[in-house]
């Protein structure tokens, strides 16, 4: 009777082994499923100068995504020559993890391009981070 008992209870376990495992097949598996993330918020800053690297203020910079030619923001003018150009709050611009994006940063005067340079950032599961480009941009 014992062993009879044993047999049903594995037979019972496998049946319940084989249905979950059967039910996480059709599931994709998250990425950063029990990824432990920091408080910590990422924000990137370019400043602008002008061809003699002296500080130099334009009316605005605009952040263009290079992928699909629209803009996801325009930084109307500071009275300072640093922009916040990137940050954590943007990670939603992003489809894939550690995959380099690269976005167009320009500088306007009076509504017209002065400057520009292409920035590339990438997301992880919690943050942004800047994969290339420069800290400055220079405003002719």
């Amino acid at each position: 009777m014992k062993r009879q008992s044993i047999s049903i209870l594995a037979a019972v376990l496998l049946f319940f082994a084989f249905t979950t495992m059967a039910f996480q097949c059709g599931k994709p598996k998250m990425e950063c499923d029990g990824v432990m993330c920091t408080m910590e918020f990422r924000e990137f800053k370019i400043t602008t100068v002008d061809a003699q690297n002296n500080a130099t203020i334009p009316d605005a910079a605009r952040i263009t995504d290079m992928a699909t030619n629209l803009p996801i923001t325009i930084i109307s003018q500071n009275n300072t020559n640093s922009f916040t150009i990137f940050s954590d709050g943007e990670m939603s611009s992003f489809s894939a993890i550690n995959t380099p994006k690269s976005f167009l940063v320009e500088a306007l005067v009076n509504n017209v391009v002065k400057g520009s340079t292409v920035l590339q950032f990438q997301k992880d599961c919690c943050h942004v981070s800047k994969v290339s480009g420069a800290d400055s941009l220079v405003v002719n």
